[in-house]
């Protein structure tokens, strides 16, 4: 215990004084950078999300114009159901009418083949 309490000079406590102002010194520029790296990791961030926020709002007013230029009927082509249904009409014909049809237009051939 007398190690403790024994009396100090005051070189003893300017080197302590100086050995606490040189940690609080590193403390500090510690303290400096990391806020630092924090600051420009939320800037970085934050330019990248409201870069990628305005792409999407660009890219949204390219698409809908796009959209709005075309016909409305583009996707959906009412000729191209309307020629489905009437194949499916045709797909009902019996085996008969299909052997008839066939028939008739080999004899329609044989009488344009003769003129």
């Amino acid at each position: 215990l007398d190690l403790y309490f024994r009396q100090r000079s005051s070189t003893e406590y300017d080197h302590l004084r100086d050995s606490l102002d040189t940690f609080k010194k590193e403390a500090e520029k510690v303290s400096k950078m990391e806020r630092t790296v924090v600051g420009s990791a939320i800037a970085a961030s934050s330019s990248l999300s409201a870069g990628y926020v305005i792409w999407l709002i660009r890219s949204g007013a390219l698409l809908s114009s796009v959209l709005s230029s075309m016909p409305a009927w583009q996707l959906a082509d009412p000729l191209a159901i309307l020629a489905g249904k009437k194949r499916d009409e045709e797909e009902e014909d019996s085996l008969k009418d299909i052997i008839r049809k066939g028939s008739d237009s080999s004899k329609e051939k044989e009488i344009e083949i003769e003129l």
